[in-house]
């Protein structure tokens, strides 16, 4: 299951906080903003860079969609899309 809400990740030598990640966890909403600047962005993009989803859920699958039809895309993960 999905954590509920995104926490720092704590330095196993220290303890202390090193970096919380900016991400959205599986089930909740991308921010506004990330729909404003894909809206602008996207149909003059030459490379699109996706990392970390298998496509298979909605936003992120619709995303190869909106960007140039000559843009080249690259998808980083560890599943198979």
């Amino acid at each position: 299951t999905a954590p509920v809400e995104s926490k720092p990740i704590v330095c196993e030598s220290c303890q202390k906080p090193t970096v919380k990640p900016t991400t959205v966890l599986f089930g909740r909403n991308l921010p506004e903003e990330f729909w404003v600047h894909a809206e602008a962005d996207m149909p003059s993009t030459d490379l699109l860079l996706i990392a970390g989803t298998s496509l298979v859920v909605s936003p992120a699958n619709s995303l190869v969609y909106r960007a140039s039809e000559s843009a080249a895309r690259v998808l980083i993960n560890r599943e198979a899309a």
